[in-house]
């Protein structure tokens, strides 16, 4: 399992999160198994998405996509997203 975690700031996230609605079959189309939006609790106009991909392979093509950046234009990001590409190292339950 391969995470690719973004960072970014919007313009509005209501208009952010409708553009990121509607464009969910074709982050399907690229692999992603699931994606969760936090927000910042200071600035909800900060948001990190977490998407999870089968491979490290799949998670880089999505990343480097020119759909992605479209849509990200459209959806009002106001700045170049901070992208890390990660591996699990651990998981445990509480």
């Amino acid at each position: 399992m391969a995470t690719v975690l973004v960072r970014h700031k919007v313009n509005d996230y209501a208009k952010w999160k409708a553009v990121l609605d509607e464009t969910k079959p074709m982050a399907k189309k690229f692999g992603v198994r699931s994606q969760r939006v936090l927000r910042n609790f200071a600035n909800p106009n900060e948001v990190v998405v977490v998407n999870e991909f089968d491979d490290m392979n799949t998670a880089q093509k999505f990343a480097q996509s020119d759909e992605l950046k479209k849509i990200m234009e459209r959806a009002g990001v106001a700045e170049t997203p901070s992208v890390w590409f990660l591996n699990e190292a651990d998981k445990f339950t509480l």
